[in-house]
């Protein structure tokens, strides 16, 4: 039987999944570590300050990247305004994500107090963000390599991954005011190197089980490890390597008095960069590798 590539979905559509996931897990992280660190005061406010205004920024331009992507008019306000389609539900939890943001800015920026549940609202509307990204390419039509309730499962703990990874950059960016967001960087760093280990985990596990998939789907998977830029760019520098230098680095480092790693600030910086691009270049490749057969229909 015949196969082809889908042409549909390009890397305007991948930067889309990125932005909307990093942005989503943002507030999400930095949610977690505010309480599980007890952040109180000053430092509450710019940590989450930062999360909200690099979030809505990331989902504004991702969700640019969608319309353009949906360049035909008609095109678009179907999509927009058929509740059977993805992206229409996609586009409420967008919309509320940014309302809520915008809300809760307001409130910091006049010094108002923020009511906690602001932040604990967002922080799930943010991981269901996240979440949303891979349902909308596991429902598309007639590609086997999508049709797995494993690839939601993967895009979300990637972009807690990324989310993470910002988080730590901001952390680290903000440790000469604050010394002691070395603990906090340290803390960070082990949760993402959790996270990486639950990524290889899932993509070990949906490789394996394209093995005894249909064609469409093993043509994909073979796609994909013949792929340099996926194999290099994203499962070796994306990946290994960040999880690596996490791991090093909590084996290596000594612990702080109160118990936190304190990591190595250029190393930490690079593997967050690093996880960030393979976060990206994840949903490229995957939405790359989506083959359909005869009668080639359209996503």
């Amino acid at each position: 039987m015949t196969y082809m590539h889908q042409t549909e979905w390009g890397w305007l559509i991948a930067v889309y999944l990125f932005l909307g996931g990093l942005g989503g897990a943002t507030v999400g992280m930095a949610y977690w570590l505010g309480r599980t660190a007890a952040l109180t005061g000053e430092l509450q406010r710019r940590l989450m300050r930062f999360a909200q205004g690099a979030a809505m920024a990331s989902v504004a331009v991702g969700t640019l990247f969608l319309v353009v992507d949906l360049v035909n008019p008609w095109h678009l306000m179907y999509t927009l305004l058929n509740p059977t389609s993805w992206i229409f539900w996609g586009v409420l939890l967008l919309t509320a994500f940014l309302v809520i943001g915008v809300v809760y800015l307001w409130f910091d920026l006049r010094r108002d107090v923020v009511l906690p549940r602001l932040l604990a609202w967002n922080s799930v509307i943010g991981m269901a963000v996240a979440l949303y990204t891979g349902f909308l390419v596991s429902q598309a039509p007639d590609i086997p390599f999508w049709n797995t309730p494993a690839l939601p499962l993967l895009f979300v703990v990637s972009a807690a991954s990324t989310g993470a990874a910002l988080v730590l950059l901001y952390t680290l960016a903000m440790r000469k005011t604050w010394p002691w967001l070395d603990a906090l960087a340290g803390r960070l760093e082990r949760v993402d190197a959790a996270l990486i280990g639950g990524e290889i985990l899932i993509l070990l596990a949906f490789f394996n089980y394209f093995r005894l998939a249909p064609e469409a789907a093993r043509l994909s998977a073979a796609y994909l490890l013949g792929s340099p830029g996926f194999l290099v760019g994203f499962a070796f520098l994306g990946l290994l390597v960040p999880w690596a230098i996490e791991i090093w680095q909590m084996v290596q480092h000594g612990r702080s008095q109160g118990g936190e790693a304190r990591p190595n600030h250029v190393l930490t910086s690079l593997a967050a960069v690093l996880v960030l691009m393979g976060g990206f270049l994840l949903r490229y490749y995957v939405l790359a590798a989506g083959i359909f057969g005869y009668p080639f229909p359209h996503i």
